[in-house]
């Protein structure tokens, strides 16, 4: 990965404040999944790690009218307070987390403080269907009453069919001249972890790579954004202890964030 000076970007866009990084978590899963992030990141940093709408601790929470990232994205806004709040953000994604993070930050700019960078984790951007795992993930959203929600309203059924139609390509190439934008994607399917658990696999076809590299070759896209994929890894790329090990790099030369005892935030 490409190491954007976030120093520099925080003076540049005129913020005096500590950097928070927002951690975002996928479908069907819930802030844990992010939490569990933690230990290889820099200690000394302000984190953020919410449930998404409908998840985890906010099950019972009114949920928004639409469940796709526009929708989750205006909803954490509001929870997290985010138009008042004064730091920079770094918005780290995994899957939904990543298609959240990109709206957020569209909707971050419109109120003038869109966020110093984005990090996406294997990022359903084309939700054709054209993926093992994406089948498979169709098959456990439509066993959940939650999940056949965002299904329908998020994911297009994985009906898309034409995958440079997808929205969140569109969202994605919007966002590109904003702010750097890591963009890690896994290169394997369904697999076993060395640990023992499983992975479901990439969702990204090898179409959707060669419209990936299309945007991250345009003339117009920030200097510090980078595309990497990851050969050996699957959908969970973001909780690799090598990615999370160059994550830690590069996250350490952010401006300086809380640093009591317990800097993270969210819903407990």
């Amino acid at each position: 990965m490409r190491p954007p000076d976030w120093e520099t970007l925080a003076q540049a866009s005129g913020t005096q404040h500590p950097a928070t990084v927002v951690l975002l978590h996928g479908a069907l899963l819930d802030r844990r999944s992010m939490l569990a992030l933690l230990p290889a990141l820099p200690a000394q940093r302000a984190y953020l790690v919410p449930d998404l709408a409908g998840h985890g601790s906010r099950t019972s929470d009114a949920l928004p009218a639409r469940l796709d990232p526009d929708g989750l994205a205006a909803d954490l806004i509001e929870a997290c307070g985010l138009a008042a709040r004064r730091d920079a953000l770094v918005v780290i994604g995994h899957s939904l987390g990543a298609l959240v993070a990109l709206a957020l930050q569209e909707r971050l700019l419109t109120l003038g403080r869109g966020a110093l960078g984005l990090v996406l984790g294997d990022p359903p951007l084309f939700p054709c269907g054209d993926t093992e795992s994406q089948q498979l993930a169709k098959a456990g959203l439509l066993n959940d009453p939650l999940g056949r929600r965002l299904l329908d309203e998020c994911f297009a059924g994985f009906d898309l069919p034409n995958p440079e139609a997808s929205p969140f390509l569109a969202s994605l190439r919007r966002c590109l001249p904003t702010a750097p934008v890591i963009t890690l994607l896994g290169g394997r399917g369904r697999y076993q972890r060395p640990d023992g658990s499983q992975d479901c696999g990439t969702f990204i076809s090898m179409e959707g790579r060669t419209l990936l590299a299309e945007a991250f070759a345009s003339d117009a896209i920030h200097p510090a954004s980078s595309l990497m994929l990851q050969a050996q890894l699957g959908h969970f790329v973001l909780h690799d202890q090598a990615v999370l090990a160059l994550l830690a790099e590069q996250l350490t030369s952010l401006p300086q964030g809380l640093s009591e005892t317990s800097p993270i935030h969210g819903w407990r």
